[in-house]
């Protein structure tokens, strides 16, 4: 079985870092995925921002890691 990893890392957005936008874009990429080839897993979904190391640690052994960028996450994503 193939694992893949989607993320979309997005901001706080109270200040109480308790509130973040859900990941639209790669729900659909994944529910996309997963009806097309059965033979694929879900590692990861990550859309708030978690430590890089941590992260890398998680998702250096999947087949795919989709990476959603945009002006405000470019910097995230290349690290």
């Amino acid at each position: 079985m193939k694992t893949i990893s989607l993320i979309q890392p997005n901001f706080q957005q109270s200040r109480n870092a308790d509130r973040f936008f859900l990941p639209y874009s790669t729900g659909t990429v994944w529910a996309y995925l997963k009806n097309c080839n059965s033979d694929v897993a879900l590692n990861r979904l990550v859309f708030m921002r978690e430590p890089l190391e941590e992260l890398a640690q998680t998702i250096c052994n999947d087949t795919l890691v989709g990476l959603s960028s945009y002006i405000w996450n470019r910097e995230y994503n290349l690290a």
